[in-house]
């Protein structure tokens, strides 16, 4: 049994797979060409009710060259095309472990409930 949390997680990867990209949510498997959801914010609107805002990375491919970054921008389009509740979104740089990746952010905003 998991928590509501996990369920907005896990709910939002199985939304994005549904594009054919590949989709992280454990930080073991970060790396160029994927799309990466950090654990969200949230506000809780009562024991039953959260509103989850997920940052989610689309993270460039080497080069980083015109088309890589194009390629990320077209990931990020595809994100808010089949999850469009967004609060915006920013380029930026991801860092994990030692490594700096390129990427762009959009923010998902979900509510869940029990």
């Amino acid at each position: 049994m998991s928590g509501l949390i996990v369920d907005g997680l896990d709910l939002l990867a199985e939304i994005i797979e549904g594009t054919g990209h590949t989709v992280v949510t454990d930080s073991n498997g970060i790396r160029p060409g994927v799309i990466v959801i950090d654990p969200p914010t949230l506000q809780v609107k009562n024991a039953d009710l959260y509103e989850l805002q997920f940052p989610v990375w689309s993270l460039a491919r080497p080069p980083a060259d015109g088309r890589a970054e194009r390629a990320m921008l077209d990931m990020a389009d595809d994100v808010i095309r089949v999850v469009p509740a967004t609060a915006g979104g920013a380029p930026g740089i991801y860092s994990t472990g030692n490594q700096e990746i390129p990427g762009f952010r959009v923010t998902v905003v979900m509510t869940v409930q029990r």
